[in-house]
């Protein structure tokens, strides 16, 4: 299945309201919404990574976009979500379940989680044990780039390096 990201215009009506109530701004009287503090490229990344969970639900499980948001997210949807992004690295998996997490904490801090944080320790697990097959003999380190000793050109900058 592709791994496209649902913009927010085109999220159900629930989700863009509960987005909206998220992201609003404080003014002088009123509290901001709880993820109103965020950089934009923050905010980018929750609603790409909410907009994929959408994506999927309405590619494959369109009856659960009746519910509520919070209620569509159960521990059987959600692994179903992650084995449909297998394709994908499990750092890239991550990043997308960190989205829905953090929608999650904001929307319902009270709200059970602990299924979406076994997921999360899981594949934190499998990203640290990986390395990514695409990028092996293409990016080397730098302890290779310098040939295992310091170039001769950082002694001439004022003051020194240190190690």
């Amino acid at each position: 299945m592709p791994n496209f990201s649902l913009k927010t215009e085109a999220w159900p009506n629930a989700d863009q309201e509960l987005w909206v109530s998220l992201t609003e701004p404080a003014s002088l009287f009123e509290a901001g919404g709880h993820l109103a503090n965020l950089s934009s490229a923050t905010l980018k990344n929750i609603s790409v990574s909410y907009g994929r969970w959408i994506f999927w639900l309405t590619s494959e499980e369109p009856q659960a976009l009746e519910a509520p948001p919070l209620a569509r997210i159960t521990a059987n949807r959600v692994a179903m979500w992650l084995k449909s992004t297998e394709n994908l690295a499990p750092s890239s998996q991550k990043l997308w379940l960190d989205g829905l997490i953090r929608l999650v904490i904001a929307a319902s801090p009270k709200t059970e989680i602990e299924f979406l944080r076994n997921h999360q320790r899981r594949l934190l697990q499998l990203s640290q044990n990986s390395r990514g097959s695409r990028k092996i003999g293409r990016v080397p380190s730098s302890f290779d780039l310098i040939g295992g000793s310091r170039p001769s050109s950082w002694c001439n900058f004022p003051g020194g390096l240190r190690a």
